[in-house]
């Protein structure tokens, strides 16, 4: 299974120092289990020039690319996607600059690549990362784990 980490979960999941460190622990437990089928998706522009502020997680990720937990989506995959949708919202007379919806490239990054679970701790895009016209069927709608009572979807089969 891959698990998109929303970039402002970033911290939360991997700071041992943040106060709610513990709800996404689980998260980081299952990545770095070489047991576990959980891997990390990435890519795109946008989503990576955000990670990049995240220079104190970078031996993280790498020793995550090491034991081969790290699942990258081209960038041009991913932007293009990215594009259609900041078009579509366009259309739908939405502004890019609400944070209702300003995770296009999160949205773009789960539907390039299927991945079933997205880690965030944005609950308001939540509505706009499912919204059903996104997706080419409803069964590509991915889940949200927003705090450690969402562990279960970490090892659920219905999830990979």
């Amino acid at each position: 299974m891959t698990v998109i980490i929303d970039t402002n979960a970033v911290s939360i999941t991997f700071d041992s120092k943040n106060t709610r460190h513990s709800e996404f622990k689980p998260v980081v437990d299952h990545l770095l289990d070489r047991g576990s089928r959980v891997k990390l998706v990435y890519g795109g522009t946008k989503y990576l020039q955000e990670v990049n502020n995240f220079r104190k997680f970078i031996t993280l990720f790498a020793e995550l690319n090491r034991i081969r937990k790290l699942v990258k989506i081209p960038c041009n995959v991913v932007d293009a996607k990215h594009a259609e949708i900041d078009q579509l919202n366009l259309k739908k007379g939405r502004s890019l600059a609400d944070d209702r919806y300003n995770d296009g490239h999160i949205l773009a990054l789960a539907i390039t690549s299927r991945s079933k679970l997205i880690v965030t701790s944005d609950r308001r895009s939540i509505d706009f990362l499912k919204e059903r016209c996104f997706y080419e069927h409803v069964s590509h709608i991915p889940s949200f784990y927003t705090s450690d009572r969402n562990e279960d979807m970490l090892s659920n089969p219905a999830y990979f």
